[in-house]
């Protein structure tokens, strides 16, 4: 009989096994073989940016037909852009949308910002007006925008409702004048920010203003809401008022304040008359 060994007894492969392990190494190498045999028939193209930043190179890509990359979604980080190092948390949406003279051209399409530099902008004893809503360009291009506002002092919630309506109202009226690429660019130099921030500020003390996300939407103009805000001159004036009046006692008080440490001076210069104790004979 044959004795137990601890060790486990080697069998051989049979045919079939043997042959099907050849097979799966010749479809391994063959399918290694066509991936390189399509990498060499790639050639890498440049793409560049159309409409904004023109004539920028965005970055390149291996191509072996044309129509395999139309329609292609990127995203661009502004700072490979401008190459500037505050621009790092910007990036701009582009789709691939021309092939010509070896060349790629993308056109954009959205603009979006880091979830972390939000965070970094937020502060305790602030608050922050979140919204998101539709407007329409004047060549009728609907576009996504989300945006948020930073107060420096906490506010109440039926102001901060009011600066809201502030906020969509003013941003309607500019989209209607400008087309989609006008309105991004102002976007992406931050004037549009600076100038919605101006208009809040002149209600409540504002930090800061950003644009989370601006998209183009596949929705009819139509369907657009038209935003209306009758009585926002009357709100600026009633909440500038207190603060122009504010502005115009700070001299005062600055005057009583110098006026009343002049007399403190005084008093403690000038030595007090001692007062004359009688004699009794």
């Amino acid at each position: 009989m044959a004795t137990e060994t601890g060790e486990a007894k080697k069998t051989k492969p049979t045919e079939a096994e043997g042959s099907e392990t050849k097979k799966t190494e010749v479809v391994k190498k063959s399918k290694v073989e066509s991936s390189i045999q399509t990498w060499k028939k790639k050639n890498w193209y440049p793409i560049i940016s159309e409409k904004l930043f023109e004539n920028n190179v965005l970055g390149e890509t291996p191509l072996e037909e044309w129509k395999k990359v139309s329609g292609r979604i990127i995203n661009v980080n502004m700072m490979t852009i401008t190459g500037e190092m505050k621009r790092q948390h910007i990036n701009i949406i582009y789709k691939i949308t021309n092939f010509k003279d070896k060349k790629l051209y993308a056109t954009p399409m959205g603009y979006k910002i880091s979830s972390a530099y939000l965070k970094r902008i937020v502060r305790r004893g602030r608050n922050r007006i979140d919204d998101s809503f539709l407007v329409k360009t004047i060549d009728n291009k609907v576009m996504r925008i989300k945006t948020i506002a930073v107060t420096r002092t906490l506010t109440k919630r039926s102001l901060r409702s009011k600066l809201k309506r502030i906020l969509v109202y003013e941003t309607a009226e500019l989209a209607k004048t400008v087309d989609f690429f006008r309105f991004l660019e102002e976007v992406l130099r931050y004037r549009y920010q600076l100038t919605i921030g101006g208009m809040l500020n002149k209600i409540r003390p504002i930090k800061q203003v950003e644009v989370k996300l601006l998209e183009l939407v596949d929705i009819d103009p139509k369907l657009v809401p038209n935003y209306s805000f009758k009585d926002i001159r009357e709100l600026q004036e009633k909440y500038r008022k207190p603060r122009e009046e504010r502005q115009e006692e700070r001299p005062r008080v600055h005057e009583q304040k110098t006026e009343a440490k002049e007399s403190n001076t005084e008093s403690v210069a000038e030595p007090t008359a001692k007062k004359e104790v009688p004699v009794q004979e």
